[in-house]
């Protein structure tokens, strides 16, 4: 394991750590980047996207309780009504590897990256030959108790700014704002609510 350079150390499931900071809007974050087995790793049910997609197969399937749904059966339901252009990017990751770091918890529970590693786990499924740019992939690894302001700039940054690809679709993306608009208005007051969620998600 690697010789700690921040004041925590990193989790035992890190593979090869090496403390470094990356930037979320205007917010400088210490992470540990390394590698971690795709099979290992959860889905990430809060993601809003996900979020929609797991009340659709629920709603479906006739479960009540969407909790009762396994990773798996998510997966393949976003895989079998081809959504997200999850084939696509499977493809590209399949001849060039994950070449934007998923995010994860300290507990190994995903903040970005949902349709790379449903890609990953895709090609795990169907290639005959498993490479290893996708049975294990990079990821950054955040401290332990992140404030929910942190876990938003993190969620803001990669599906509503312009220069990441596949962004939330609209209604996914209106969903968001409502839940963090009614958020920071119970804690800041209306007027600042409109100016943290404008200053996060880049809309008027």
């Amino acid at each position: 394991m690697a010789t700690s350079q921040h004041d925590w150390d990193p989790p035992d499931w890190l593979n090869n750590p090496k403390a470094k900071q990356v930037i979320f809007h205007d917010q400088r974050v210490e992470v540990y980047e390394g590698q971690v087995r795709v099979n290992s790793i959860r889905l990430w049910r809060e993601n809003d996207r996900t979020s929609l997609d797991i009340e659709h197969l629920a709603s479906e399937s006739g479960v009540k309780d969407v909790k009762k749904l396994s990773d798996d059966e998510i997966i393949n339901y976003v895989l079998k009504n081809g959504l997200h252009h999850i084939i696509e990017l499977a493809k590209s990751i399949k001849a060039n590897g994950v070449r934007v770091p998923l995010t994860l918890t300290y507990n190994k529970e995903l903040l970005d990256g949902n349709r790379r590693f449903i890609a990953c786990k895709y090609l795990l499924d169907n290639e005959k030959k498993k490479e290893p740019q996708f049975e294990t992939v990079t990821v950054h690894c955040l401290k332990s108790g992140i404030s929910k302001d942190l876990k938003y700039k993190i969620i803001s940054e990669m599906n509503f700014l312009h220069d990441h690809k596949e962004p939330w679709p609209r209604e996914v993306r209106a969903k968001y704002t409502r839940k963090l608009f009614n958020e920071y208005k119970e804690k800041l007051g209306e007027k600042r609510a409109i100016e943290e969620v404008s200053f996060l998600l880049n809309i008027n």
